[in-house]
């Protein structure tokens, strides 16, 4: 491997416009399977996005593991985590958002992000009420205005990127996991009473127009470095 040998998480991120590769031309590196999947998206503006995410992904991974993208084989585990076929310690996690592509990689334990993008918290009230808690719920209900839409978000991507790193099923898991919503203070406050392990987690802003959680299970004291990267 090359840039692998780490201690903490690489963070990739790339707007999918910025991915140089015709919608051909990504099909013939992503696997068969993959390509299946990128058709089955009947807008094309969706399938070119996915295609490209895709793309981004294999390229990144491509420098740890000295193989060409179109070469990189992954398996997915039973509750649909992707996992490298042939690199198992190297471990990594994908989010993409509109334009918007991010990828985190380590060598460390099983890592989650995700990403999503800023907007007013009247467009949230529905993510709120399958996502939340309900003490969570009262939390948000008693913060100003203002604060509501970054609070909910921050505790939504934690959520999902720790449930990313698991492997657990998100539906099923939102309302059983509490985190908390201040930005400054990340942490997992509960979860159903059957995970009893630390956990690294950080919120961190990909671009202006989004808001980003890492969560990966902690060492203990160990430092974990966070470093975002850009392909050049």
């Amino acid at each position: 491997m090359n840039d692998a040998a780490m201690s903490g998480i690489d963070v990739w991120s790339r707007g999918t416009n910025d991915i140089e590769l015709s919608f051909d031309v990504a099909l013939s590196v992503l696997s068969p399977d993959e390509c299946m999947r990128a058709e089955r998206y009947r807008d094309e503006a969706k399938r070119q996005r996915w295609a490209a995410s895709r793309c981004f992904l294999r390229q990144v991974l491509s420098r740890y593991v000295d193989e060409p993208p179109e070469a990189i084989r992954f398996d997915r585990l039973p509750q649909g985590k992707l996992v490298l076929s042939d690199h198992p310690s190297l471990h990594f996690s994908l989010s993409h958002a509109g334009e918007l592509t991010v990828v985190a990689v380590t060598t460390t334990n099983p890592v989650g992000v995700d990403i999503e993008p800023l907007r007013p918290y009247a467009e949230l009230t529905g993510a709120v009420a399958i996502s939340m808690t309900p003490r969570e719920r009262d939390i948000l209900d008693a913060l100003p205005a203002s604060k509501r839409a970054r609070w909910f978000l921050h505790g939504w991507t934690c959520k999902e990127a720790i449930l990313k790193a698991t492997g657990a099923g998100i539906d099923d898991q939102l309302l059983k996991l509490e985190v908390s919503l201040d930005p400054n203070v990340p942490r997992v406050v509960a979860w159903d009473n059957r995970y009893e392990e630390n956990w690294f987690l950080q919120t961190f802003a990909p671009d202006k127009r989004h808001i980003g959680a890492i969560a990966m299970k902690s060492q203990g004291t160990h430092e974990i470095n966070v470093v975002q990267r850009t392909l050049g």
